[in-house]
């Protein structure tokens, strides 16, 4: 078994901010072979210091249960599963750096229902200015005038 892709994994962990007990653990629940996971540790050498804000974080443990909606819960998974880590410690890197921008760029239940609302109100407007004679108003058009108009507001 080869063990760079091991120190790499290592390190990249390390750098997201987890300790190397976590990185352990998870390798060894894995399958890994214990001598290849400590020789990967020892290659990768000594992490860096932890800021104090997430050693603050670490250190005052408190249980909470978190609701997620649909969207953030479907999100949390797909970033834990990139990272190769648990859905708890990914909720608990998110709690701590937050949701990082290629994942939060995506769109949600609630942004959906929004775009909808807004379309809907643009098309019963149109509605009545066809009913009061208008011409030449295209009513397919105008969830693509409306993305477009968002866009250009910068509202995603």
């Amino acid at each position: 078994m080869e063990i760079e892709p091991v120190v790499e994994f290592i390190l990249k962990a390390r750098k997201r901010g987890y300790r190397d007990d976590a990185i352990e653990r998870f390798l060894l629940d894995k399958g890994y072979p214990e001598n290849i996971v400590l020789s990967a540790k020892a290659i990768a050498g000594k992490p860096k210091r932890i800021d104090k804000r997430s050693r603050a974080v670490k250190e005052s443990r408190t249980s909470i249960v978190i609701v997620l909606e649909d969207w953030l819960k479907d999100t949390l998974e797909r970033m834990a599963k990139d990272d190769g880590i648990s859905m708890y410690n990914e909720v608990k890197k998110t709690l701590i750096r937050g949701i990082p921008p290629e994942y939060a760029s995506a769109k949600t239940k609630r942004q959906t229902k929004i775009r909808k609302r807004i379309v809907n109100k643009v098309k019963s407007e149109l509605r009545i200015r066809i009913e009061k004679g208008y011409e030449n108003i295209d009513l397919e058009s105008v969830e693509e005038v409306v993305e477009e108009v968002l866009k250009e507001m910068k509202i995603r």
